[in-house]
């Protein structure tokens, strides 16, 4: 019952993993965290100044929370899939976060929905 299985201690693959893992945790206790508190002060300002917020910088933080969470998802065994830029389907993460922020797309879509059919 206590005896160590030194194959699995042994795995390459388990190894490569913690060294993701400490550099996604590095990366977000240095980088992360601290670029999301300059932009939650300037979008703070924008809206203190203009009274409303700033698309840029809106998406830009939308990217950062979608890449925190990968990265929590990442760090917690959540999920085997690495975070960007490691992430083997970037690609069709790109056109699903395009079609799902593209409202012309949506309205066609109701549009055609709603039109009668002969």
């Amino acid at each position: 019952m206590n005896d160590i299985n030194t194959e699995e201690l042994l795995q390459r693959s388990k190894w490569v993993r913690f060294i993701f893992m400490a550099f996604y945790a590095f990366i977000l206790n240095i980088a992360v965290l601290p670029i999301t508190l300059i932009l939650i002060f300037i979008q703070f300002l924008f809206h203190l100044v203009t009274g409303s917020h700033n698309e840029q910088v809106k998406k830009l933080t939308d990217w950062l929370i979608s890449f925190f969470k990968d990265t929590l998802d990442f760090l917690t065994y959540n999920t085997e899939a690495k975070p960007f830029p490691f992430d083997d389907n970037i690609d069709t993460q790109v056109e699903n976060k395009e079609d799902q922020n593209d409202p012309e797309q949506v309205n066609e879509d109701i549009s055609e929905e709603k039109a009668p059919s002969n």
